[in-house]
C-alpha cells in the first residue's frame, strides 16, 4: 500500500510520538510511506532512517491555502492509496483532500469526549469527517466522542504503541544527572506543560512532599505553562530540588531510575508517558479519571483525586516509603504492556488500512 500520513508537526507530543513509531514499522513491512508536516521537531530522524519520504509543507500561517495544494500535489505524484490524519488541522485539510481525490481516509482520534470543546474548528472537523472511511481512537473516550456524532464510518479502538524491546534494553541513567545525588529518592513527571495536566495541584503536592529532604523531583517537558512553573519553583527557593530539563527525547533511563512516576491530568486519551513508565516498571501515581482507569487499577497503580493536592502528596509518600508494595504494583503494570508492542499495534492499523481500501475498491467497481 501507498500510505500518506498528515500531521501538523513532528515535535514531542503524543500523536507525533506515535507516528514516529507506526510509520517506520509500516515502511519496514514493505509499504510505501509518505509523511507531510508543517513544522519539524524531535521526531523526523526515525522517519528518515526508515526510508520514509518526509516533506515539510510551506506555510505563512495555519490557514494558508497553499497547504491544501501541497497535499494535493503529494497525492497526485505518489498515487496514494490510503490517507491517515493526525490532529485537528490535518484532519480538516487531509479530509478535504481525500474527499476531492476519492481516497479512503482514516481519522485518528487522540483524545476523548471531554477533550473536545465546541469551537469553530471542531465543528468544521466534524463536518469534514462525514467522508472518513474509519475513525481510530486510542481510548474508549475517543470512541464515545464519535459514537455521539451521526456519522456512518466504522470506529476502531487501537491502543498506543510502546517500543517494548528498546525500553527493555535501556539502562537507568547514571547517578548525579542534573545534580540529583545517588541517595535521593526521585519523583518524575513527563508531559506537556498545559492546563489540563493539572500542574497547579501537582506543584502544591510536591511542595508538601519536599519537606522530606531526601526527595528530588524532575518535571520533564515543555509547553505554555513552563515559564509559570519555573517562576513558582524559583519563588519558593526549590530550584535545587525540582529540576525542569525541558523535553527529553530519551526519557526511559530516567523512568528506570525514578522511584515514582506521577501524572495527575484532568483528562487524557491514552498518555504515552504513563504507558512507557509502566514498561519501565516505574511505580505510578496517576489521577483517578476514566482514561487511566481504562488500563490501570489499584493493583497496578495508586489512583488519586486530581483536585486534592494532599491526596497526591500522600500517595507519593506511600510509594516512596513502602517500596515493596510499590514494586509489586509496578510489576503488575509492566505485565499489562506486553500486548502493546509496536508490531502488535501496527498489525491493527494494517488491518484497518486494508479494510478501508478494499471497501473503496468495491465501491469503485460497483460504480463502473
Amino acid at each position: 500500500m501507498r500510505l500518506l500520513f498528515l500531521i501538523p508537526s513532528l515535535s514531542g507530543g503524543g500523536a507525533e510520538r506515535q507516528l514516529s513509531l507506526i510509520a517506520p514499522e509500516m515502511a519496514r513491512r514493505g509499504h510505501e510511506v509518505h509523511v507531510c508536516f508543517t513544522s519539524a521537531g524531535s521526531n523526523p530522524q526515525p522517519l528518515l532512517e526508515a526510508g520514509i519520504r518526509a516533506t515539510q509543507l510551506s506555510r505563512r500561517n495555519n490557514y494558508d491555502p497553499r497547504l491544501l495544494f501541497q497535499i494535493q500535489k503529494t497525492i497526485s505524484e505518489s498515487e496514494i492509496d490510503v490517507i491517515q490524519t493526525w490532529m485537528l488541522q490535518m484532519d480538516i485539510l487531509g479530509g478535504l483532500a481525500a474527499a476531492v481525490n476519492r481516497i479512503p481516509w482514516v481519522l485518528r482520534e487522540p483524545t476523548n469526549l471531554e477533550g473536545h470543546p465546541e469551537f469553530v474548528k471542531s465543528l468544521v472537523r466534524r463536518v469534514v469527517a462525514v467522508s472518513a472511511a474509519a475513525v481510530v481512537a486510542n481510548s474508549q473516550g475517543g470512541i464515545a466522542y464519535w459514537q455521539s456524532q451521526p456519522f456512518p464510518q466504522k470506529r476502531f479502538l487501537i491502543t498506543n504503541a510502546v517500543p517494548l524491546s528498546e525500553i527493555e534494553n535501556t539502562v537507568p541513567w547514571k547517578d548525579g544527572f542534573l545534580g540529583i545525588a545517588s541517595e535521593q529518592k526521585v519523583v518524575l513527571s513527563a508531559g506537556r506543560f498545559h492546563p489540563h495536566k493539572n500542574l497547579s495541584n501537582l506543584l502544591s503536592a510536591l511542595e508538601h512532599l519536599l519537606a522530606d529532604s531526601t526527595v528530588s523531583v524532575m518535571l520533564c517537558g515543555d509547553g505554555p505553562e513552563l515559564g509559570a512553573v519555573k517562576a513558582w519553583i524559583g519563588a519558593r527557593g526549590l530550584s535545587s530540588r525540582i529540576v525542569c530539563p525541558g523535553y527529553i527525547a530519551d526519557i526511559w533511563p530516567h523512568m528506570k531510575r525514578a522511584d515514582a512516576f506521577v501524572s495527575v491530568s484532568f483528562l487524557e486519551g491514552q498518555p504515552n508517558a504513563v504507558l512507557e513508565a509502566m514498561a519501565c516498571e516505574c511505580p505510578l501515581v496517576v489521577s483517578d479519571i476514566p482514561a487511566h482507569r481504562s488500563f490501570l487499577n489499584a493493583e497496578s497503580a495508586l489512583l488519586v483525586n486530581p483536585h486534592d493536592p494532599h491526596a497526591i502528596a500522600l500517595a507519593l509518600k506511600n510509594v516512596l516509603n513502602d517500596r515493596v508494595a510499590a514494586k509489586r504494583r509496578a510489576a503488575v503494570a509492566k505485565e499489562k504492556t506486553s500486548s502493546w508492542s509496536v508490531a502488535s499495534v501496527a498489525n491493527e492499523y494494517e488491518k484497518v488500512y486494508a479494510a478501508v481500501l478494499e471497501r473503496s475498491r468495491r465501491r469503485v467497481g460497483r460504480a463502473r
